[in-house]
Parts: C-alpha cells; structure tokens; sequence
C-alpha cells in the first residue's frame, strides 16, 4: 500500500464495467469513465499539484445529470469544475446505485 499510485472514488455506478470516477493518477487528478470496461479519460486537472504526505479532499455531486467536482489540498479547494450533460444512452434512472 505503501507504494500505490493510484486512488480515487467513483460514481455513477450502472455496473462493474460501466462507472465514473474521480482518480489521482500519477500526481495527476483525473476525470474519468468506464465504459464497457474501457477507461477513458475526459478531464485531467493539471493544475493541482499533487504531492505526497499531503491531505486533499475529492468532491463529485451530480446535479440532474450534470457533474460537479471540487478538489484540492485539504483547506484550499482549488479546482471547480462542471461537466455539463450530454447524451449518455446507457443512463438509465432505474440503474443507478451508489458507492
């Protein structure tokens, strides 16, 4: 555990291969999809430095179907983001589940 590179959170849970996420990967925070078991990367927040034997905090709220993300080290949430709906037609009300 000591040496992992990645954590995160995710969301938008429809299944096991079809979820969103809030990743840091390699010092970089990410927005993610997994779609049919393929990651695709749809945001990567570059200008949050992340550093080791730091606190940050990952927020993600969907409102309607829009996306809204704050991030940043713990007391200075420096990233404010919101990805607005577009059409995802596996979205389906009755799917959903939380995690």
């Amino acid at each position: 555990m000591n040496d992992a590179q990645t954590c995160g959170l995710i969301f938008r849970i429809i299944g096991e291969r079809n979820y969103w996420g809030l990743i840091i990967d390699n010092k970089i925070l990410k927005l993610v999809r997994v779609k049919d078991g393929e990651l695709i990367v749809l945001k990567e927040f570059r200008e949050l430095k992340i550093k080791k034997d730091e606190w940050y905090v990952l927020f993600a709220q969907e409102v309607i179907k829009d996306i809204k993300i704050k991030a940043g080290k713990y007391g200075d949430l420096s990233v404010d983001y919101l990805r607005k709906h577009q059409d995802e037609s596996e979205y389906s009300e009755n799917k959903q589940a939380c995690a």
